[in-house]
């Protein structure tokens, strides 16, 4: 959700939607059923959360380009749609954040917006995945781009004609920090949609059988919980069960 500072954006939870790599490489989100979508739109709504970035992973490249022209792309597509289209929007503070192998074998952990001016030239279908290079978007052969730059001297302006332009001039780095306050959802229930992962009726049992000490409220205080509950009961249950957890106590969610 967006922080109450009107500059922030917390991560309390994450939705992982069942996805595959299509012929070229790129990630294709599989669209979900609507009772599906209504389950998952059920859960958020309850809990007070809303879609706030994308978050996507990959392992060691050797450049330094933090995305593919591809991932940029739909990154860019996200953040437009976040706010309706509208560029001007303010503030907008959806974000993509980037988990990558580095070369010594470990994870480094990145979020990014996309700049204006990318999502400019995306709402005008201006950008195309790079054909030579994928850390290149290449520019649809209907428009011309320029390249503004001064000599040595700065005395004198030149426009050249691209093509093409890096990925790495279309984002901006965004900063990380820690949660000030515990995450509202700390439990360990299984993420939908991962491979080899089950959320069927026998993980909720598990699930309720380790935790039957805590208070009913914080066992409920999942989102992958409810997700996972809305296989059983309706989406207004699913949204009707969220408003109960967030109306406990802070102490009840605290607890454990």
């Amino acid at each position: 959700r967006y922080g109450s500072d009107g500059v922030s954006t917390e991560v309390h939870a994450i939705y992982e939607p069942p996805q595959k790599v299509d012929e070229f490489g790129a990630i294709e989100i599989v669209e979900e059923d609507t009772d599906v979508q209504r389950r998952i739109e059920a859960a958020a709504v309850g809990l007070q959360l809303q879609k706030v970035g994308i978050m996507f992973c990959h392992g060691y490249r050797k450049t330094k380009s933090a995305m593919s022209s591809i991932e940029a792309l739909f990154a860019a597509e996200q953040q437009l749609a976040s706010c309706d289209g509208d560029i001007e929007a303010k503030p907008n503070r959806f974000v993509t954040v980037v988990v990558r192998e580095t070369e010594d074998g470990l994870a480094d952990f990145q979020a990014y917006q996309m700049t204006r001016q990318c999502m400019e030239m995306v709402a005008k279908g201006m950008l195309l995945w790079g054909m030579d290079d994928p850390y290149i978007c290449d520019i649809d052969e209907m428009f011309t781009a320029y390249t503004v730059k001064q000599n040595k001297e700065k005395t004198r302006t030149m426009k050249n004609v691209d093509t093409s332009v890096p990925v790495e001039f279309l984002i901006q780095n965004v900063a990380v920090k820690t949660l000030s306050s515990p995450s509202l959802f700390p439990l360990d229930f299984p993420i939908a949609n991962r491979p080899g992962t089950s959320t069927g009726h026998g993980v909720l049992s598990h699930y309720f059988h380790q935790h039957k000490q805590k208070p009913f409220g914080r066992k409920l205080a999942d989102f992958q919980v409810l997700i996972a509950l809305g296989a059983i009961f309706s989406p207004d249950d699913i949204r009707c069960i969220g408003e109960f957890v967030m109306n406990q106590s802070a102490t009840d969610l605290g607890e454990g």
